[in-house]
């Protein structure tokens, strides 16, 4: 089956899913959205920057574009809506994303800018990636050449390798969270920016995480499970970027149901089926990173070795919207 675009269902069932592991409390629906007296117009200009069209809606507010007025860089413009930010886990989690933001220096990152406060909105000014989104490439496309999956993998490895090693777990890795963003790696060529640290959380070393969050379809057996004890934060990362690494390559999701349960059974039973276009290598790091145990499941520099063991380190990343 096709990647498919997003659909108003698919919306639904993602925001359904951020709520998972959180205390019981009234629906979304009656918290999210601002009264028609609490709903105030963003800013259309803060500090040095202007700030112009809507590139998408998020649960607190907009992420608009923004310009720079004396340099004239463009950046993403994250306006949180106070007036949304209601109950006290909501503001620890734009809190708690707000303090992750601020830590992350890495190419394949995103970078966070500044935050501006006013009287009725928090702005993220950060990064702006002008290729787009990972999803967006794949459904207009269908897929990556594998040379081409192989090095953006690789830097999804390392850029989530490095947030693992600070103390941070992403929790919520998919195609729509990773913008392309060509010319901007170190190499010259393309570069992934993982976005969206909403809910991200802290750990220390060697321990383990017990709330479940995240986009189903991504999900891992173990925080599926709720397994006694938590799930291991690394772990569990690594078998959402094995899920983006098969819809890079073959074009779908390896596990995909409209019905919960069954999605969730396909994925307890690694149940799926990669394309014979694939090949042997590609489909053994797919078979060793989406594996239900955790404790036999690749470590970050497994699958970055074998993705970049057969390539030069000095050729720089093809853009994949160049590539068939």
């Amino acid at each position: 089956m096709a990647y498919r675009p997003r659909t108003a269902g698919s919306r639904a069932a993602r925001e359904r899913s951020r709520s998972n592991g959180r205390a019981k409390r009234a629906p979304p629906a009656a918290v999210a959205p601002a009264t028609a007296a609490e709903s105030v117009p963003p800013p259309t200009h803060v500090g040095h920057y202007l700030i112009g069209k809507t590139l998408g809606q998020g649960t607190f507010g907009k992420v608009k574009l923004g310009t720079h007025i004396l340099t004239g860089e463009n950046v993403a413009v994250k306006v949180l809506e106070k007036a949304r930010i209601k109950e006290i886990a909501d503001v620890t989690r734009v809190t708690r994303e707000i303090k992750i933001f601020k830590k992350l220096e890495h190419p394949f990152l995103c970078r966070l800018y500044e935050v501006c406060n006013t009287k009725h909105h928090i702005l993220l000014i950060s990064e702006f990636a002008s290729d787009g989104e990972l999803f967006g490439y794949i459904v207009k496309h269908g897929k990556l050449r594998e040379a081409v999956a192989a090095r953006l993998f690789a830097q999804l490895i390392e850029g989530i390798d490095y947030l693992h090693d600070i103390g941070v777990v992403h929790r919520d890795l998919k195609p729509e969270n990773i913008l392309l963003m060509d010319k901007a790696a170190p190499d010259g060529g393309m570069a992934v920016k993982v976005i969206d640290f909403g809910l991200s959380n802290t750990f220390v070393q060697g321990s383990t995480l017990t709330t479940a969050c995240g986009s189903p379809a991504y999900a891992s057996p173990e925080m599926i499970l709720r397994v006694a004890g938590g799930y291991n934060p690394r772990k569990s990362d690594l078998w959402s970027l094995g899920v983006v690494l098969f819809a890079m390559v073959a074009g779908c999701l390896p596990f995909e149901h409209d019905n919960t349960a069954a999605l969730y059974d396909q994925i307890l039973n690694a149940r799926y089926r990669c394309p014979s276009h694939l090949s042997p290598a590609c489909k053994d790091l797919i078979s060793r990173i989406l594996v239900i145990d955790p404790r036999r499941r690749f470590g970050a520099e497994e699958p970055r070795t074998s993705c970049s063991s057969d390539r030069p380190s000095a050729a720089a990343t093809p853009s994949p919207c160049s590539t068939a």
